[in-house]
This record gives C-alpha cells, sequence and structure tokens, in this order.
C-alpha cells in the first residue's frame, strides 16, 4: 500500500475564516457595548451623558484566528462608577473644597460618602451569550432573529 502525502496551504483558508470570526467578535462586542449602555441608563447614572458617549469598541488582538475587542469609555469617571467609592475625606487639609461638576456653588466638607459600584460593564458582559456572536436575520414578519 502506497503513501500519500498532502500539504495544506493554511494561508487562503485562514483569511476567510479570520475574516468571520473577526466580524463575529466585533458584533459581540457591539453587543455588550449596548448592554452597558442600558445598565447605565437602567441605573440612573446618567447626568451628562458622558460615560455614554464614550463607551468605545476597540480591537486589543491581532491575531487572524484568535480576535480581541475591548469595550471602554473615554470618561474618566467611570471606573469610580462601575467600582464605586468609599467615603473618604481630605488628607493634609481640614477640609476638601470642591464644586460640582466644576459649576455651582463651592462646597467645603470635611467627608463626603462614596459612590454605590454600579457594575454596568461587568453585568453587561456577564450577560453575553453564544447569540451575541451570531449575525442579525431579518424575519419576515419584519422582526429580528438572532
Amino acid at each position: 500500500m502506497g503513501r500519500v502525502r498532502v500539504s495544506y496551504d493554511l494561508g487562503p483558508s485562514t483569511k476567510v475564516i479570520g475574516e468571520i470570526t473577526d466580524e463575529a467578535a466585533y458584533r459581540a462586542a457591539q453587543r455588550v457595548r449596548g448592554r452597558a449602555m442600558s445598565n447605565i441608563r437602567s441605573l440612573g447614572r446618567v447626568d451628562t451623558g458622558g460615560m455614554i458617549r464614550g463607551l468605545q469598541v476597540r480591537k486589543t488582538g491581532a491575531a487572524a484566528l484568535w480576535p480581541q475587542y475591548t469595550v471602554t469609555s473615554t470618561a474618566r469617571h467611570t471606573g469610580w462608577q462601575e467600582d464605586g467609592t468609599r467615603a473618604h475625606g481630605p488628607r493634609t487639609a481640614d477640609v476638601m473644597v470642591f464644586q460640582i461638576r466644576g459649576s455651582g456653588p463651592v462646597i467645603f466638607a470635611k467627608w463626603v460618602r462614596g459612590v454605590t459600584p454600579g457594575h454596568f460593564m461587568r453585568n453587561a458582559m456577564d450577560a453575553s451569550n453564544p447569540d451575541d456572536f451570531a449575525p442579525m436575520v431579518r424575519s419576515g414578519i419584519g422582526g429580528f432573529l438572532l
């Protein structure tokens, strides 16, 4: 019995499959971003809208078959809203002096209460499922199916 040696050039198939996996990962990241926006709104954490406007999906991995996307926010206070802060006071002075949102009356405080954690990003990621990677398909009734 003779032997047959077969060799595959994985380049073309990796290119096609890589594009499909990249699109699927991007779709899933966009859906996580959408859930985070919904969570921020439902928790009442919208004041100026900066956290919602700042939510972005960025590609962080360059491997063709292992695409990675990160959902981030450009708003500085997103981390404090996500993780919360504890009650705090001045470090070196007798009181803290600040203005809320940079305008309005000047406030002098010896102590301020913290912010309870919102965990809107964590909950958005925890709610992800395999359907997030699938493309949206228009149904015959006029809605969308996953």
